[in-house]
């Protein structure tokens, strides 16, 4: 049996492989030193048992190299042109050592980069890599090396045929653009005028342009949105789309007035929001103790959510009968401070009218007299039309107060999406102490999205978001409550009332506002 085994070794190191090459006689190469580096090479050779490989694909000054360089072991320089295709052998053949090589020397090419052909060559490489290869790795080493510059010569040479590029190419300009808007509102202008449609690059950029080039110049970037929803071929998506970017603009473009306006620095409206009963109870519940009192709270902006409102119009009723004409009086206050509040669900306030119909208290009546007529005010709550319900993914622990909390969400006005993964956006959750005690952010830093499995969209808005825990319970006589954001009802509502018990774990959902996404009211 050994003297078999010895045999069949020595068969194995002295046979040849016959190398296929295009334009050229084939090479006769050691068959161990192609197996001994590469499992692809094993398995065609040795498990396979083929005598020769056909290698015609790539140059022969390419495979010539890649197989000195198998005998070498190491890979020190090559020439630029032979890059691309022994990077292509490395991963074809998967060798992991001359991958590493591959990786290590681009590097070095781009911190040497001189020229504008240095530059140009790094970059058509980066984006071989990550279209042809799916390698993210290149691409990200040129952007961190390049990203923000000011160098708006390269950034034009790939923009100047628009509407011919490939669209994959966008993205990683746009992360090289940085804060220089001037060439992507030259490159969308000249696209817009040129054709009577919206080309599907143009729209592309428009959904991953950042905020900040519309602060930049409001006025200018608001005429070009209004010029192509003015295009006589322009898609009902499309026009979606430029209505959800020229409302988001004005909002950036207020922002920046009133942070001007303003001595005193406010929490942007469009990423921060606050969540659950706890924060409400602790933060304002002893400063309102009459309805006049919650209007004050609107006003002065110290909430946002109509639905912080009811649970507050819920905490003064308990302690007091307020008379028709506050009630409406509330109603008529609430609506004349409209652009100071989210709009509350149906979702939650049916949810709420459903469990106080159980409730023992005296005013619980007047509550869902309160509760009806918000509903019924368009300017106060979205109808279920106008709303979807997303449920909490996942969640990502980062310390003992910091969480991160994944939703999948893809926007009404978000056309083609060629991001890797999932469109979605993160809310995060830093807890305040207690059960469902938190501060929620929607995070918009791209850095923060990396290995999450979701990608954001810039349309996405905290503006247009309700947040609320889901619970289902059952009341002692099998009546079955679904109740949004509405436990403390149950708790406080119907202390001496019936006995209820979960009958599901209790799950997040964010309930996001589309009306204004919608063509048809």
């Amino acid at each position: 049996v050994l003297a078999k085994q010895w045999y069949q070794r020595r068969v194995r190191e002295e046979c040849t492989t016959v190398i296929m090459i295009r334009d050229a006689d084939p090479l006769c190469v050691n068959t161990r030193k192609l197996t001994s580096c590469s499992p692809v090479f094993k398995l065609i050779l040795e498990e396979c048992g083929f005598k020769e490989h056909d290698m015609t694909d790539f140059s022969a000054d390419a495979v010539g190299v890649f197989l000195t360089l198998l005998d070498d072991g190491k890979m020190d320089d090559i020439e630029d042109k032979l890059f691309r295709e022994i990077n292509k052998l490395a991963v074809a053949f998967k060798i992991d050592w001359l991958r590493q090589d591959c990786r290590k020397w681009f590097e070095r090419k781009i911190i040497a980069v001189q020229s504008a052909e240095d530059k140009n060559f790094a970059f058509d490489e980066s984006f071989f890599m990550l279209k042809r290869l799916e390698k993210k790795d290149y691409m990200k080493a040129f952007t961190d090396q390049f990203g923000d510059s000011t160098d708006i010569t390269f950034i034009k040479h790939y923009l100047s045929d628009f509407d011919s590029l490939d669209i994959c190419m966008i993205y990683p300009l746009l992360q090289l653009g940085g804060s220089n808007s001037e060439v992507f509102y030259a490159t969308l202008l000249k696209s817009v005028i040129s054709s009577p449609r919206l080309s599907e690059n143009a729209k592309f950029l428009l959904q991953n342009i950042s905020m900040w080039c519309f602060q930049a110049d409001w006025e200018r970037w608001s005429d070009l949105l209004n010029e192509i929803a003015k295009l006589p071929e322009i898609s009902v998506p499309e026009l979606r789309l430029t209505h959800s970017l020229l409302i988001e603009a004005w909002r950036t473009h207020r922002r920046e007035y009133d942070g001007k306006m303003c001595s005193e620095p406010k929490e942007a409206p469009r990423t921060v929001m606050r969540d659950t009963n706890r924060v409400v109870l602790h933060d304002l519940r002893d400063s309102c103790v009459t309805l006049a009192d919650i209007v004050t709270a609107v006003r002065e902006e110290k909430t946002d959510s109509l639905n912080v409102v009811l649970r507050l119009i819920a905490h003064v009723l308990e302690k007091s009968t307020p008379s028709q004409g506050e009630m409406d009086q509330l109603i008529c206050d609430l609506e004349r401070h409209k652009q100071n509040l989210r709009r509350v669900p149906w979702n939650i306030i049916d949810s709420y009218i459903s469990a106080l119909r159980y409730s023992t208290k005296q005013n619980s009546e007047i509550l869902i007299s309160i509760l009806t007529s918000i509903r019924k005010s368009k300017v106060l709550s979205s109808s279920y039309r106008d709303n979807i319900v997303i449920r909490r993914h996942s969640k990502i622990v980062v310390d003992d107060v910091e969480s991160k909390w994944l939703y999948r969400f893809k926007h009404p006005a978000t056309g083609k999406c060629i991001q890797p993964g999932e469109c979605g956006f993160i809310l995060k959750a830093k807890s305040r102490g207690g059960v469902r005690n938190f501060i929620l952010e929607l995070v918009t830093d791209s850095e923060y999205y990396i290995d999450t499995g979701v990608h954001y969209h810039n349309l996405i808005s905290a503006r247009d978001m309700q947040p609320c825990w889901s619970d289902t319970i059952a009341l002692e006589d099998c009546t079955k409550l679904i109740l949004n954001s509405g436990l403390f009802l149950i708790r406080k509502w119907m202390p001496n009332g019936k006995r209820w018990v979960f009958l599901a774990p209790s799950f997040h959902v964010v309930i996001y506002n589309v009306s204004e996404f919608l063509v048809a009211k």
